[in-house]
């Protein structure tokens, strides 16, 4: 058999030994093609690969139609290939011959396969069409494998040339499906391998997370990343999302019938931190001006995680983001008859009287600022600590500790402390926090999973709304809900006495009082109000929910614009690469913590309907009712007593 040996443009015979040597993993560059028998319909065509121990299955043949004799097999303990065999026309081209391939000289593929002559669907007249087609050959490898470095089109492309003499599409596919597959040998960072069984098609999980160093610092990748650009999960179920999801409906009522036009984003400049802009799958950011704390980053930290969970999912879109603790843009400023539309703008918490699109808080990620983990690790963290003290055993008060400063309301608190009232002992625990003081010390007197040592623990809103409420519910305490005035994505669907106990913004400390010696008096009645709103927020504000949220939030207000999104002048492509490595210390951490390795192997949860208008208006009148029944227990005990 004649061999060819062939230049390898743009490669040293180094570097191509040291390619060869990685494809067979054994040092050598011996690789043995047995006989075998299958067939692919159109090269190029690929299937999802599933990943089994020390085998690649690699469909090639039809969409609808998968058998073990259409798969290309690589046994990296034999060091073999199956290739599959070429039917070009409808025709059948067995392989009848075996050879061994001395890949150092490169035996001609066509001579040892026996594959007969059929005209080049390819025509390489240049290099770019070359490149073309080799980007066509390798997207379609990437988007099932998603498993190579996309600068291994530039190391090989030289080869493109002198694959056109050869006068065949199938040597020229193979031969780059071989390099490609041994690149894949080499530069796998991690796979979640799956299994067959039967003709089942199972799609492996690829989990590709950036690369970290021993001390757990992110390392930046190549921009041009291999991550999955298309969602693939293989379970096609779909679990109910939680019922405050219909809270989506409402926020974005008020633009259901006229839609969102640009010049309503627009309006909305001068209230945001930032315009954020998704197109094809990237994200660009214009910034206007610094947030508090690193809010505005972690946002869009999150917001990047999201389409690395549902890769290609979430549509072309551009807003607006304001990061305060109140909203900005109010209902009385967009009433009456020559009223103009009101602009739109995301923020963490909304209000009866501002407009606004809520949106899960920074938090999530983490508070880097104040040493809170991010809520993944967190809730997990107030879960176990939940274990420690049976509830019976428990500090029989009702526990605070914040920065009092912020706001009036908690300077009132304060006057409930058994530290300054000379006459009654409101029952309730409550102590300031220093955060600059706790800094220094290193936060030791910070950790929220340490303060779930109360059989109750108090709400209260600060300057305005305040991201405490999770960590605070989560506890297992009865929750003293401060009546607040702001809400923020999930709390409107929680409901009192069921998973908190209201309690007045006019009489505090009465309202403490009574709470706590009722709950002491009916221990398993508040023992199961704590309980349920524990519950709620363990199992209705996982990860996985806060993700769905913001994508069918994000999918349904996408729906609403009238117009193209484009990335203005002054935004910037950003990456979760870039953005963790310009940050260090606990920013930096929570990034990695909080990092999406690999897409959601499920279907995001399924939406509720919205709320009918007269449903709607009797579970908020439900909840008042609620409300001042309390409030009538209360004040008919103070009666009783004083």
């Amino acid at each position: 058999m004649e061999e060819k040996h062939l230049v390898m443009n743009g490669l040293s015979n180094l570097q191509f030994q040291q390619i060869l040597s990685i494809m067979n993993n054994t040092g050598n560059a011996q690789t043995t093609v047995p006989q075998a028998n299958a067939m692919v319909t159109t090269p190029g065509l690929l299937q999802t690969p599933v990943i089994m121990p020390s085998r690649l299955i690699l469909g090639i043949g039809a969409i609808d139609h998968i058998t073990s004799s259409s798969n290309l097999l690589i046994d990296s303990r034999q060091n073999t290939i199956l290739p599959p065999v070429i039917m070009p026309s409808g025709e059948w081209a067995p392989i009848t011959s075996t050879e061994t391939l001395h890949l150092n000289s490169i035996i001609s593929l066509k001579n040892v396969l026996g594959v007969p002559s059929f005209k080049d669907p390819f025509f390489l007249s240049s290099l770019d069409d070359c490149h073309g087609v080799v980007k066509d050959v390798f997207l379609g490898i990437q988007q099932a494998l998603n498993l190579v470095h996309n600068h291994f089109l530039e190391e090989f492309c030289g080869v493109c040339q002198l694959m056109k003499k050869w006068g065949s599409p199938t040597v020229f596919f193979f031969f780059f499906l071989a390099l490609l597959l041994g690149a894949f040998v080499n530069w796998v960072d991690q796979t979640i391998i799956t299994s067959i069984k039967g003709h089942e098609k199972s799609p492996s999980i690829i989990e590709l997370p950036l690369k970290r160093s021993l001390d757990g610092s992110i390392k930046e990748q190549s921009r041009v990343s291999s991550y999955p650009v298309i969602f693939r999960p293989s379970n096609l179920s779909s679990t109910a999302c939680p019922e405050y999801f219909r809270w989506i409906h409402e926020d974005l009522r008020i633009w259901k019938s006229t839609g969102i036009s640009r010049a309503m984003v627009e309006r909305a400049k001068d209230y945001a931190h930032f315009r954020l802009v998704i197109l094809k799958g990237k994200i660009y950011v214009e910034k206007y001006k610094k947030s508090f704390h690193t809010r505005d980053v972690f946002t869009i930290w999150g917001i990047l995680q999201l389409l690395r969970l549902y890769p290609g999912k979430v549509p072309d879109l551009e807003l607006m983001f304001w990061c305060e603790d109140r909203p900005v843009i109010l209902k009385k400023d967009y009433q009456g008859t020559n009223a103009t539309a009101p602009p739109s703008i995301f923020q963490y918490c909304g209000h009866e009287d501002a407009l606004g699109i809520v949106f899960p808080d920074w938090t999530f990620w983490g508070w880097a600022e104040t040493n809170v983990s991010p809520w993944k690790t967190l809730s997990k963290d107030l879960k176990e600590a939940n274990k420690r003290t049976k509830w019976k055993d428990r500090v029989p008060y009702a526990y605070w500790r914040g920065n009092p400063n912020v706001a009036a309301s908690r300077k009132q608190l304060m006057w409930c402390n058994i530290n300054v009232s000379d006459k009654y002992d409101w029952n309730a625990r409550l102590y300031k926090q220093d955060w600059r003081a706790e800094s220094k010390r290193g936060y030791e007197h910070s950790r929220l999973e340490d303060q779930c040592t109360h059989r109750y623990k108090i709400y209260i809103e600060g300057r305005g709304w305040s991201v405490s409420d999770k960590y605070i519910l989560a506890c297992d305490s009865m929750t003293l809900f401060v009546k607040p005035e702001y809400y923020d994505f999930f709390i409107r669907s929680m409901v009192p006495l069921q998973h908190y106990w209201p309690v007045s913004a006019r009489n505090k400390c009465r309202d403490i009082k009574f709470a706590v010696e009722w709950g002491n008096k009916h221990t398993d009645k508040a023992q199961a109000i704590g309980k349920a709103g524990s519950k709620f927020i363990q199992e209705n504000l996982k990860m996985e929910y806060v993700y769905d949220y913001m994508f069918h939030l994000l999918t349904k207000y996408a729906k609403l614009l009238k117009f193209q999104p484009r990335i203005p002048e002054g935004a910037v492509e950003v990456y979760s690469e870039t953005m963790a490595r310009s940050h260090g210390g606990l920013w930096k951490k929570f990034m990695a913590e909080t990092l999406v390795n690999f897409p959601s192997d499920t279907l995001a949860c399924t939406m509720p309907p919205p709320y009918e208008s007269r449903t709607l208006e009797a579970f908020i009148a439900s909840k008042e009712t609620v409300t001042r029944q309390v409030a009538r227990w209360e004040k008919e005990n103070w009666k009783k007593f004083n």
